[in-house]
């Protein structure tokens, strides 16, 4: 089962007004992943359920039982970025469209392919007494949650009796222009409200509101350095085969399992490492049915190669690991030669330095490449990515990958490394001067 947070409030609080605001990263994208939802354990219908979620087409979807309130036009299929999304709900309101206002990034929503507006004073089964509150599950079964998220989330606000607009939540940066979080907001919570941080990660379902409420955990939950502040790179499920099967990515994807007996399957980072820069992340191997490879492809390769079955190793623009051959390829031929090979359970650190264009090779710790290896003229363009795939026809190869997280799938690194930047937590020592694919590290 995966994991959600949930409360029963003990008493009713204001059914017509209230305000959620949650800070959110889509993961694997999968249909119907509810943000946020609440019903009766005992009773499913019009006045006990209220849901939040992501449609099938990745459009987000705001229901109330059999009436569908927002569904929008917009499409949440980024996974680079946080989202920072707030309904605030005022049914008392006289006129129709303010009544369920929708706020993405600080920018108040217009566009919707379903309105439907609740009638005025219309009482929400949200903040009723002995209803269950639900974040990241749905509980339309009426017992039996299901549509778990799989995308992260932080700081997640709901306040009881005050609709609100996203300035109480965030406010641009005055440097870069860009909606950033307040990670101290200050707001009345009312009777069943709340503020999940996310902050400490031995405490992830802690309320840090005046209320200070009990919170259940169903699952396990996993923390990650990952946040608004500083997005962290991941492989990115909208790269895809074209004709043929794509990987299976979860747990944010930063698993990648290639498709079984398909030909070249590729993951690419989701964020690109610019002409400039020291950057590292780590990679655990999980099956190596064949040959597993870890490197680098210029921005062109990264999506050409997806409609071919030439693997990134083989092209112009690609250098690569070969893991159990233990030699660094580009273009079709050896780079290098005689280093030390990784397969299952080996750890494969990729050390990219684009101030000197030189890829530097770690397995469990050790650097199997000294001096690093030249990438100059060779992977060229205003771009790189990180990237991960099978060489060959068999598929089925998998990985766990840490960009900075500190997690291989969901399990925590077992001793983390020094790290100068300290820009992301991995399991060995970082080089000097390098850090986590990751916006702080990219703007350092």
């Amino acid at each position: 089962m995966s994991a959600y947070i949930s409360r029963t409030p003990g008493s009713d609080g204001n059914r017509r007004t209230w305000t959620f605001s949650a800070w959110l990263r889509r993961g694997a994208m999968a249909d119907n992943e509810c943000v946020f939802s609440q019903c009766s354990t005992s009773t499913y219908n019009s006045n006990t359920h209220f849901r939040m979620r992501f449609g099938t087409t990745h459009n987000l979807q705001i229901s109330a039982y059999t009436s569908d309130w927002l569904f929008t036009t917009r499409l949440f299929r980024d996974p680079t970025a946080w989202y920072h999304i707030v309904l605030a709900v005022d049914t008392t309101n006289a006129t129709a469209d303010q009544r369920a206002r929708l706020y993405i990034n600080g920018v108040e929503e217009t566009s919707f392919s379903t309105r439907n507006n609740p009638a005025e004073d219309f009482d929400t089964g949200v903040n009723l007494s002995g209803s269950p509150m639900l974040i990241g599950a749905d509980d339309s079964s009426a017992g039996a949650p299901s549509a778990f998220i799989l995308s992260n989330m932080s700081n997640i606000n709901f306040v009881d009796g005050t609709q609100l607009t996203p300035s109480a939540f965030g406010e641009t940066d005055a440097t870069d222009g860009m909606w950033k979080i307040k990670t101290s907001p200050s707001v009345t919570y009312g009777t069943n409200g709340f503020f999940l941080k996310g902050e400490d990660s031995s405490n992830l379902d802690l309320d840090s509101g005046t209320n200070a409420f009990t919170f259940t955990t169903t699952g396990t939950l996993t923390a990650t350095k990952d946040n608004p502040s500083n997005n962290f790179a991941t492989w990115n499920p909208l790269v895809k085969s074209d004709g043929l099967s794509s990987p299976t990515f979860l747990n944010g994807n930063t698993y990648l399992q290639a498709a079984s007996n398909t030909p070249r399957n590729y993951g690419v980072s989701s964020m690109a490492m610019p002409r400039t820069g020291k950057y590292f992340s780590e990679h655990k191997i999980v099956t190596n049915n064949d040959c597993i490879q870890f490197g680098i492809v210029s921005t062109d390769q990264a999506t050409e190669r997806f409609q071919s079955n030439t693997p990134f190793s083989s092209t112009l623009q690609g250098m690569m690991y070969v893991c159990p051959e233990g030699k660094i390829e580009y273009n079709n031929a050896n780079e290098v030669t005689g280093l030390t090979t990784a397969g299952n359970n080996d750890i494969v650190g990729l050390a990219i330095d684009m101030d000197d264009e030189k890829m530097y090779i770690y397995v469990n710790g050790a650097l199997v490449n000294s001096g690093g290896t030249s990438f100059t003229s060779k992977v060229t363009g205003n771009f790189v990515y990180m990237c991960t795939g099978d060489g060959t026809t068999s598929g089925n190869d998998s990985v766990y990958s840490n960009f900075g997280n500190g997690y291989f799938g969901t399990t925590a690194i077992s001793s983390a490394g020094t790290n100068a930047s300290n820009n992301g937590s991995f399991e060995y020592d970082v080089p000097a001067g390098f850090g986590a694919l990751c916006t702080k590290q990219i703007n350092s």
